[in-house]
């Protein structure tokens, strides 16, 4: 995931993204891996790309993810954030 870390894309497009990815793997029967450098990224982000993978290797295994959230949940949630910042509306955090 290199290319999403050099400016490529903004963090809102990139979990968009990463969410509307998961769709495919039930449908298309397949398996994804996303490889993020941890050193290359924020702590905000790392939450981000957590709330996209509904697995995580850590220590060499593969656990689930506690931090999950699933498809539908997550893409309404960056796409009321998105809809919320064009109309400059203030959110309670």
């Amino acid at each position: 995931m290199d290319w999403a870390l050099h400016g490529a894309t903004g963090i809102e497009e990139l979990m968009e993204y990463e969410s509307r990815v998961n769709f495919l793997v039930p449908t298309y029967e397949c398996t994804l891996v996303c490889v993020y450098d941890v050193h290359e990224i924020n702590g905000r982000m790392m939450m981000e790309i957590l709330q996209t993978h509904p697995y995580v290797v850590y220590a060499r295994r593969l656990h689930e993810n506690p931090y999950y959230v699933a498809p539908l949940e997550r893409l309404r949630e960056v796409l009321l954030r998105d809809a919320t910042a064009v109309s400059g509306e203030q959110t309670l955090a």
